[in-house]
């Protein structure tokens, strides 16, 4: 293992979670046409696990009338790209 690896680990951008849930919702409905149907994103504050993972995860997903099982997958991946680049402000919800 390497020391300087860990040291490379860039900060992540505070966002408020209406902020955050709008980031996700808009990056699934440009994905693919299916999911433009796509209602909302709705994230929720947790204690992370270990120091360097993310203080928020997805609390629920209101798809409308977009296809669940590839919205779903789409989001899976938006979500874990997104919890190395944000992190959830303390402001108002």
């Amino acid at each position: 293992m390497n020391a300087k690896s860990k040291d490379k680990s860039k900060p992540r951008k505070a966002m408020t979670r209406v902020e955050l849930e709008q980031a996700l919702a808009d990056a699934v409905r440009a994905s693919h046409p299916e999911c433009e149907g796509l209602v909302a994103v709705l994230v929720e504050r947790v204690v992370p696990p270990w120091p360097d993972a993310a203080n928020w995860a997805v609390k629920g997903v209101r798809y409308g009338k977009a296809d669940r099982k590839r919205c779903g997958s789409v989001l899976a991946d938006v979500v874990a790209a997104r919890q190395q680049e944000f992190e959830l402000s303390e402001g108002p919800a």
